[in-house]
């Protein structure tokens, strides 16, 4: 079953005995596309905090009713590793952090005022936590809401922005990007495997597919009504009869 990431944003998650938070984020490993942590909000009983919890702990995914069990107590939650998006922290404290627990993670970003100390402050930080990636041999760790809009490069022009992506809730690895051509394009969402990826540019927030703008738009059409609403089985989706893409080969990602 493959579900967008908007599918199951603020699904309730549970635990075995009892009600955890709501689902915020999605980290994923950008070398091979497998979701690696779900991103839950806690409710008022751990002061909003976010944790982390590994797909693997997942019970069940109930369409219905919004809502994810996972297989752990809530003692077992709040006691694990989290962290507070709405918290001011020195890069120092970031490194400690992130050490200590052996994660990796981009800190939740907050609009800055565009003052010059406040970009400087939050680029110290972003380089601290890459500092701890290197150290654990982690930099891969990505957060699926920090690549939304990164633009889309094909190899003659660019060709829309990235809407959200497509993933599996068996294997929990994403499938599709789902790109909007609307800036040439009009009214179409296509969708490209992550295979096609040639480079991403963090520091640009751009990602290169190795792609022609016309097989960009030969690319299977994104159509949300073509399966149930509750469903989303995606696997129906039209695919264009001159789309063929040559998917052996695996993505690369440069670090800028």
């Amino acid at each position: 079953m493959l579900h967008t990431l908007n599918d199951l944003e603020d699904f309730t998650v549970n635990a075995n005995d009892g009600y955890i938070g709501k689902v915020k984020d999605f980290y994923f490993d950008d070398r091979t596309w497998i979701i690696r942590h779900l991103v839950a909000e806690t409710g008022t009983w751990l002061k909003h905090r976010n944790v982390l919890l590994k797909p693997a702990l997942i019970k069940s995914v109930d369409q219905e009713t919004k809502t994810i069990t996972v297989d752990i107590s809530m003692y077992e939650v709040k006691n694990g590793p989290g962290f507070n998006k709405n918290l001011v922290v020195s890069p120092q404290t970031e490194i400690d952090y992130l050490s200590y627990y052996g994660y990796s993670f981009y800190r939740g970003t907050t609009e800055v005022d565009g003052q010059d100390e406040d970009e400087q402050q939050v680029a110290e930080i972003f380089a601290a936590i890459d500092a701890v990636r290197r150290m654990n041999e982690d930099r891969h760790l990505r957060s699926c809401k920090e690549i939304i809009n990164y633009n889309i490069e094909a190899l003659d022009s660019e060709v829309g922005h990235l809407q959200s992506m497509l993933f599996d809730a068996d294997r929990w690895s994403v499938q599709y990007l789902l790109v909007n051509t609307s800036n040439w394009w009009l009214g179409h969402q296509v969708l490209i495997e992550p295979q096609m990826i040639k480079d991403i540019s963090w520091g640009d927030a751009r990602i290169y597919v190795d792609m022609s703008r016309q097989q960009v738009q030969d690319s299977p059409i994104f159509d949300p009504d073509a399966a149930d609403a509750h469903e989303k089985d995606l696997t129906h989706l039209h695919r264009n009869q001159n789309n063929v893409h040559p998917f052996e080969k695996k993505p690369t990602v440069k670090h800028i």
